[in-house]
């Protein structure tokens, strides 16, 4: 299956948004409240569009101080934990939960939801470092699955697994229990 560069994707939402009408014997009040969120594949769109090889975007920090825009409040308070067990050395989270790396050059995102409620969502999304710099091991495809859900009108990431960690979410809690209990 072919990989759609998450600049498409999110420019091809943005121009589909522009084009909701209200349809005739609806209030406009009722339509607003419905879509007021991004779809869960704008929302992750936008997310790993800052994963653009773009070296002088220093100030992305999905899981740091820009938490809170990317996660819900739960795992932004396990992270918060997880620093502050650390006493101002690198905590158990040593690396980026979203491209499952520490370094980056280019990610593609193949994003697809797999099931949706109004209040969760799950998404599967493979990730391909296309940077040729990296090592090939480095560029092969990665999947993700989120677990994501609404908190006000706002899609946020509740846990995020990989094969090697089936759950981001169990292994802070974890990892948190473990380092308060030294």
């Amino acid at each position: 299956m072919k990989s759609i560069p998450v600049g498409i994707v999110l420019a091809v939402m943005c121009s589909l948004s522009a084009c909701d009408k209200v349809p005739a014997g609806t209030s406009s009040t009722a339509i607003s409240s419905s879509v007021a969120a991004p779809a869960p594949e704008a929302f992750l769109a936008r997310l790993y569009s800052h994963y653009n090889g773009d070296a002088t975007n220093t100030s992305f920090s999905p899981t740091g101080d820009q938490a809170s825009q990317w996660f819900d409040k739960e795992m932004v308070a396990l992270m918060a934990e997880d620093s502050r067990l650390a006493n101002g050395e690198v905590g158990a989270l040593d690396g980026d939960p979203v491209c499952g790396c520490q370094d980056f050059g280019k990610l593609s995102a193949d994003i697809k939801i797999e099931k949706i409620s109004a209040a969760a969502a799950r998404a599967n999304i493979i990730v391909t470092e296309t940077d040729a710099a990296f090592s090939a091991e480095a560029r092969k495809p990665r999947k993700f699955t989120y677990d994501l859900v609404k908190e006000g009108d706002d899609w946020r990431i509740h846990d995020i697994a990989t094969k090697d960690m089936p759950s981001l979410h169990d292994w802070l809690v974890k990892s948190n229990a473990e380092a308060s209990s030294l």
